[in-house]
């Protein structure tokens, strides 16, 4: 394995070990605790990235828009047989495109490195959790896609109606290229192989190796989920590893 892709695949669990959002803490009102000054400026930063969300479909119009005229700006100064010429590489170098990410998803599929959701603890969030979690697991596929980095994702314990997987389909899950598996991870994955990646661990993850299965809990809600992944492979006898603190 080549020292770069290594590099990258560690960024990528960095940034996906833990699929909870910081600011869906207590958003449920479990912790009625007074806020702190870093709170509140916390909860304003939150506020402003909500205020940003909503302008995105009209930034996002803007942005059409611009590309449109941009396009027909090129398109008028070029005679009949040059547009002709030029529309034609266009489509050729969008097809092109679409073949190599096509041909990226496939080798992810089946020689990336493998990062698996554990959705056993669905039952212990409500909508708005799961609506969270759902978001920062589109934003972790996404985030593939962007850096180009090789990755099998799978998830367990999850069935075509259950909470997590419905709240997908608003991200067009049906359509992304994942492995989908009932049972538990623990009866799918070589248990020597398997790791489960746990702030609570007393080990930090060295390396990472493509015949490994890095386990993440899908899970937003750290008032019921401090040590429960943990408790959970330990129970199975399984390895647990957090992640060096550089990373996270």
């Amino acid at each position: 394995m080549k020292q770069e892709e290594e590099d990258e695949a560690h960024e990528f669990l960095g940034n996906f070990i833990n699929v909870i959002d910081p600011s869906d803490i207590n958003k449920n009102g479990r912790d009625k605790k007074k806020k702190t000054k870093k709170e509140k400026k916390k909860e304003k930063r939150e506020h402003l990235k909500e205020k940003r969300k909503k302008k995105r479909p009209e930034e996002k119009k803007r942005k059409k828009e611009k590309k449109r005229e941009a396009l027909l700006k090129i398109l008028n100064n070029l005679n009949e047989e040059e547009k002709i010429a030029f529309l034609k590489e266009r489509k050729l170098s969008e097809i092109k495109k679409k073949e190599e990410k096509k041909q990226f998803l496939i080798k992810s599929y089946n020689e990336g490195y493998k990062i698996c959701f554990n959705c056993s603890f669905q039952n212990l969030m409500e909508e708005k959790e799961i609506s969270s979690l759902a978001k920062q697991i589109f934003l972790s596929y996404h985030y593939m896609l962007k850096k180009k980095v090789p990755v099998q994702f799978h998830f367990t314990h999850m069935n075509d109606n259950d909470d997590i997987s419905s709240t997908l389909k608003k991200y067009s899950f049906d359509k992304w290229m994942v492995h989908i598996h009932k049972d538990d991870y623990w009866n799918i994955f070589n248990k020597d192989k398997i790791v489960v990646l746990s702030p609570d661990a007393s080990e930090e993850l060295e390396e990472i190796k493509k015949d490994e299965v890095y386990i993440i809990s899908a899970l937003v809600d750290r008032s019921v989920s401090k040590n429960l992944s943990f408790y959970q492979a330990s129970l199975h006898g399984l390895k647990t590893r957090k992640l060096p603190l550089e990373v996270h």
